[in-house]
């Protein structure tokens, strides 16, 4: 197994037991379903901007650029399926949480036990 980097988050007035470790990889949901994941992942602004990418996509395929219409498409699935995490980051600041620092473990439960035994590093 490899090792992968959590970012530790923490909610205005929550328990310092309550902490979220977002896991740093590739997201698969992103990249082959990336409207869907948007919702379900409640990145409400994201999922407004994949709207009028789909729509800027739609509109290149009418026009006969099918090429560049595919391309879009699949850098914007490459960038989400690269960056989903950084997504998740960005909307927990958004939301008022915290980065606490990050940890770097072979899977979640080891990271856990690796952040509340103090070995994750402060923001």
């Amino acid at each position: 197994m490899s090792t992968r980097v959590f970012t530790a988050h923490l909610a205005n007035g929550a328990a310092p037991e309550r902490v979220l470790l977002i896991d740093d990889r590739w997201r698969w949901g992103a990249f082959l379903f990336p409207l869907l994941w948007a919702l379900w992942a409640r990145h409400w602004l994201l999922a407004l901007a994949l709207l009028g990418v789909a729509g800027a996509t739609w509109a290149l395929g009418m026009a006969g650029a099918a090429a560049a219409a595919a391309a879009l498409d699949l850098a914007v699935r490459l960038i989400l399926g690269f960056e989903g995490a950084s997504f998740a980051r960005l909307d927990r600041g958004l939301r008022g949480w915290r980065d606490l620092g990050g940890v770097a473990a072979e899977d979640s439960e080891t990271a856990e036990l690796a952040w509340f035994m103090g070995e994750g590093r402060a923001a």
